[in-house]
């Protein structure tokens, strides 16, 4: 979802995924917190918005990871 993206509220996360709002926010958090996830508050209809992107660190993970679960799959190393 988000390595398809520039940027995804919180709001549509939760809903696609069906986390409560405090468990997502914790597992976003961590993710905040280890550099894949950058964080900007935006106005969106006259609302506060959290919006959340990969950063660069975080989508070159993503990417090693997939990798590695598209290598399992395929039966190579």
């Amino acid at each position: 979802m988000l390595s398809q993206a520039d940027g995804i509220e919180f709001g549509e996360i939760q809903e696609r995924i069906q986390l409560s709002k405090s468990a997502l926010s914790k597992h976003l958090s961590q993710l905040i917190d280890a550099g894949y996830l950058t964080d900007t508050q935006i106005l969106r209809q006259g609302r506060s918005r959290q919006l959340l992107a990969l950063t660069p660190i975080g989508r070159a993970a993503y990417l090693a990871h997939r990798a590695s679960l598209e290598a399992l799959l395929a039966g190579t190393d």
